[in-house]
């Protein structure tokens, strides 16, 4: 019979080997020098959508940012 301790650590265990078995696919991408490479381009792509949001203010138009994260997303997925 597993005490409440073992029992807490099986249940953690597993969760974190379930984590891990996800996680490792897509580490590469997120490594430093994975972030490095893309660095300039997210910059650039920022600054851009900067100066987009500039444009409408004080127009009183409401912005989907929903539209502008589903943009970048699929942008990155895509490459």
């Amino acid at each position: 019979m597993l005490t409440a301790l073992a029992t807490d650590f099986l249940a953690w265990s597993t969760a974190h080997d379930a984590h891990r078995a996800v996680r490792t696919p897509i580490h590469q991408f997120f490594s430093k020098p994975s972030l490095a490479r893309l660095e300039g381009r997210v910059v650039a792509r920022v600054q851009k959508l900067g100066a987009r949001l500039e444009g409408f203010s004080n127009t009183g138009i409401a912005v989907n940012l929903n539209n502008v994260f589903k943009s970048h997303v699929s942008g990155k997925l895509a490459r």
